[in-house]
C-alpha cells in the first residue's frame, strides 16, 4: 500500500510513530507540538511532498523547507492566548510557489528565502485585547509590513479584510 496523503489531529496525546511515507505528496497536521527539528525530519523523510499544513500547531519557531517537490505551504498558527508578544517564526522556503498564512499578530513573521511564491495569502487577526493600544497597532503595522515587503515580487497577493490601507514610503 502507497500513502500519499495523511491527514493527523491530536491535542494531548505525545507518542513516536515511524511512518515510511517516500510516496507522500500532502501532509496536513493539525493541533500538533511541532518542535523544529520535527519539520526538519517530516521534509527530509517526505521527499515528494508537495503540499504542506500546519493548522493550528504549536511548538516551532523556525521552519526551514529545503524542498525541491514542496510547492504548497499553509501555516495556518495556533492562537496564543499570552498578551504579550510571541517569538519570532522564521519560514524560509525557497521552492515554494504558493503560501498561505493565518496567524495572529502577537508573533513577528520573517520570510527568507521566499523569491519562488507567485501566490501568497497572509490572513491575520489583529489582536485589540492590549492595555497599550498605541503601541499595539504600530507593532502590529510592522509586523505587516514586514511580510507584505518580503513578498512584494509575488503576482498575486491577499491581505486580510482587516487590512483596509497599506502604504509604501517614497525611500
Amino acid at each position: 500500500m502507497c500513502v500519499s496523503q495523511l491527514v493527523t489531529q491530536d491535542t494531548e496525546s505525545t507518542y513516536e510513530v515511524q511512518i515510511t511515507w517516500n510516496s507522500l505528496t500532502k501532509l496536513t497536521l493539525s493541533f500538533a507540538v511541532l518542535e523544529d527539528q520535527d519539520i526538519h525530519k517530516i521534509i527530509v523523510d517526505a521527499p515528494k511532498l508537495e503540499v504542506f499544513k500546519l493548522e493550528w500547531c504549536w511548538g516551532y519557531d523556525n521552519v526551514n523547507l529545503d524542498s525541491p517537490s514542496l510547492s504548497t505551504l499553509i501555516v495556518h498558527e495556533h492562537e496564543s492566548l499570552e498578551l504579550d508578544y510571541g517569538p519570532i517564526m522564521r519560514i524560509s522556503a525557497l521552492e515554494v510557489q504558493s503560501l498561505d498564512l493565518s496567524r495572529s499578530l502577537y508573533r513577528q513573521c520573517n520570510l527568507m528565502n521566499v523569491s519562488s511564491v507567485v501566490h501568497a495569502t497572509d490572513d491575520f487577526r489583529p489582536r485589540t485585547d492590549f492595555s497599550s493600544r498605541e503601541k499595539t497597532l504600530k507593532w502590529q503595522q510592522y509586523n505587516i509590513m514586514d511580510v507584505v515587503r518580503s513578498l512584494k515580487h509575488v503576482e498575486s497577493f491577499s491581505l486580510a479584510p482587516e487590512c483596509i490601507e497599506v502604504s509604501f514610503p517614497n525611500k
